[in-house]
């Protein structure tokens, strides 16, 4: 491996390591070590070491310091070699691997492995290096999908441990392939639910004081964790999305009844304090590109002579570029931009085209599924509650099963009511687009703007004061199958 050229205060990456084999991790540390003792065999030395912990080199998003300062220093055209433990730890996205090598080309740089030496500066050997970089990307790609088809197969299967992940929570024991109800802690928290539920105040700190002791993994249930239980979906087997959205139910259900969960989650919405916090105001950023750069539009609020107002603007540095800076040549008012797009919906929602498309959409037949499995679990729910409520042993206690019931039968015949709907759409080969659009909330508004109008929207520049281009010169909007 030696050969006649060396090479002095070569700056040096790494990046924590995972072995195939056995999973073992390799520190950044060990990483460096290496790196030196390769370096002495040679007769190199380095200099700078550059690092960044266990951050992902594969996905976009994520800003690695160590990464952009490591390449920073090589292009100032100082060094002529650079290490690293394997390539890669240096890059497990296509750009990056493309500014490593217009760098290396560049400065003529020879990148030293313990596995390989790469010379950037040789148009071959870049060639060899992409085609390095394409498998690991590959690899890393099929990772991430396998991921997401692992933990949406989870979620469809309503399994609550892989979908929330960590160890069972308060109410739940580890099962062999999912968290178990743990029938001591679940009672405890029924009964606990029941009396925060029953409290005109709603006291949770009142409620466990009042309640039996009980450990959960060893340790004394807080007031914290158990508010916590009472606020989280899993405790009703329910597998939600982030927003909160029930995509299943675990097929063991939860410690609490989902009626009782329903009705905490309205106590506790009802009961934040402080000031609420504003969201919704930039929903259709992601759709939004700045005509100058192609950079993705956010939001901002600039106060103009007194008054805050939003604004979608290019103000993100293109990091995957190697710029650090954003250009800012785009900034429009956030309201006008929505209100074009509403304009938009509208007009594509009284189209043939739409309906056609609303016909064809999966959703219908999702939805009818839906409904079908709504009403079998209702019907069981309701078999359940006047079982229990037959055995109730006081007249108050039967009132509030009967309650429950009644609750649920309005349930059911509201689902059936949408599945003969559902039926007629079915029959009549399409469905009037009807957009409400004030009760959307912000995902559903960006949902429906992307059925009507073709993504990403790019956004040209423009200046104020008079004879200012509007916002629908500023934006071309394509229609989507609005001539279907």
């Amino acid at each position: 491996m030696t050969t006649d050229t060396t090479y002095a205060d070569v700056p040096a990456y790494a990046r924590i390591s995972r072995k195939k084999k056995g999973g073992k991790v390799e520190s950044i540390p060990l990483q460096i070590r290496t790196l030196d003792r390769l370096a002495g065999y040679r007769g190199d030395s380095i200099g700078q070491r550059f690092d960044d912990g266990g951050k992902s080199a594969w996905d976009q998003s994520v800003t690695r310091p160590g990464w952009e300062a490591f390449l920073a220093e090589l292009d100032t055209g100082a060094h002529k070699a650079a290490y690293s433990y394997h390539a890669d730890r240096l890059s497990r996205n296509g750009m990056d691997t493309e500014r490593l090598l217009i760098i290396g080309a560049r400065w003529g740089i020879v990148l030293i492995t313990p596995e390989g030496i790469y010379d950037l500066g040789n148009d071959d050997q870049r060639a060899m290096f992409r085609m390095l970089a394409s498998m690991t990307i590959n690899q890393s790609d099929a990772g991430s999908r396998r991921a997401r088809n692992h933990k949406a197969d989870a979620r469809r299967a309503g399994n609550l441990r892989i979908v929330y992940g960590g160890s069972p929570p308060l109410g739940f024991a580890q099962g062999e392939d999912d968290w178990q109800v743990d029938p001591a802690s679940a009672a405890w928290l029924t009964e606990l639910a029941e009396a925060v539920l029953a409290d005109p105040e709603h006291r949770v700190e009142t409620a466990v004081a009042n309640a039996p002791a009980i450990t959960h993994r060893g340790r004394p249930v807080s007031v914290k964790i158990a508010r916590a239980a009472l606020q989280r979906p899993a405790s009703a087997g329910l597998v939600c999305t982030t927003e909160g959205e029930i995509v299943s139910r675990a097929p063991q259900g939860g410690p609490l009844e989902e009626t009782t969960f329903n009705r905490l989650a309205v106590m506790f919405a009802g009961r934040k304090r402080g000031r609420p916090v504003e969201t919704g105001h930039y929903w259709a950023g992601p759709a939004l590109r700045c005509d100058r750069c192609g950079n993705l539009l956010t939001g901002e609020v600039v106060n103009y002579r007194g008054t805050a107002r939003r604004y979608y603007a290019c103000r993100n540095p293109h990091k995957a570029l190697g710029v650090l800076k954003p250009c800012r040549g785009v900034s429009v008012l956030a309201e006008d931009v929505h209100e074009l797009l509403e304009d938009a919906v509208m007009v594509w929602a009284a189209t043939p085209g739409a309906k056609a498309a609303a016909a064809r959409a999966p959703e219908v037949g999702e939805r009818r599924a839906e409904l079908d499995a709504l009403v079998g679990d209702l019907a069981e729910q309701l078999a359940d509650l006047d079982t229990k409520r037959l055995r109730m042993p006081t007249a108050s206690s039967r009132a509030r099963y009967a309650a429950l019931a009644t609750e649920a039968e309005g349930m059911i015949a509201q689902a059936e009511a949408e599945l003969a709907e559902l039926a007629k759409v079915e029959a009549e080969g399409g469905v009037p687009v009807v957009v409400d659009w004030a009760s959307l909330n912000p995902a559903e508004r960006f949902r429906v703007v992307a059925e009507a109008v073709q993504t990403p929207i790019r956004v040209k520049p423009g200046r104020g004061g008079n004879g200012a281009p509007s916002v629908a010169d500023r934006i071309d909007l394509v229609p989507v199958d609005w001539a279907a």
